[in-house]
């Protein structure tokens, strides 16, 4: 059985539970059980270098669409700009390591990125599932990614939506989900 625990900075950092509300994810015992440790905390600024990196290794695995420039400019405005504009929450290995990271602001998830290694095992559908608890109900996906689009359609979300440029304007096309009930 996963236990993800939903913790203030304070019992993250001192890995002890003061308070916290804590549940099970029953219906992914089966699918997950390989993956025993992975525990879902609040992010700290402390965490935001770690995050960087997995950021990085999940963009060159899954967006070979960004060009270099875009990709070092968006990497130049991460621990300053997008990571504290929401809420976030590591995905962490028994031994504290972190492997994936979720973005979340007003029920949409901002972003979820998971190291390019720990692809594949669970971690994203964890992060999802635990954004969907806390009320994430739509995301935005670049159209040029068709992973991550077909991973956010299997996991119930739809396309209602689309733009021809990202927020910044550049040339990458982005879909609007939102999760059907």
């Amino acid at each position: 059985m996963i236990v993800i625990h939903i913790a203030d900075e304070r019992s993250a950092l001192n890995n002890k539970e003061i308070g916290n509300e804590i549940f099970s994810c029953r219906n992914m015992q089966q699918t997950y059980r390989n993956n025993p440790g992975n525990e879902i905390f609040p992010a700290t600024e402390n965490d935001y270098p770690q995050l960087a990196e997995i950021w990085e290794s999940a963009v060159k695995a899954t967006h070979d669409f960004l060009s270099r420039e875009d990709m070092e400019a968006i990497a130049s405005r991460l621990q300053s700009d997008y990571f504290p504009a929401v809420k976030l929450f590591v995905s962490r290995l028994a031994d504290g390591t972190p492997v994936a990271f979720a973005g979340i602001s007003e029920g949409h998830l901002e972003m979820l990125f998971v190291k390019n290694e720990f692809r594949g095992r669970g971690f994203g559908s964890r992060l999802l599932d635990f954004a969907i608890r806390q009320g994430v109900d739509s995301v935005d996906v670049n159209e040029q990614n068709p992973q991550a689009l077909g991973f956010y359609l299997s996991h119930g979300f739809a396309v209602i939506s689309r733009d021809e440029t990202d927020p910044d304007g550049r040339p990458y096309p982005i879909l609007h989900l939102s999760l059907q009930q």
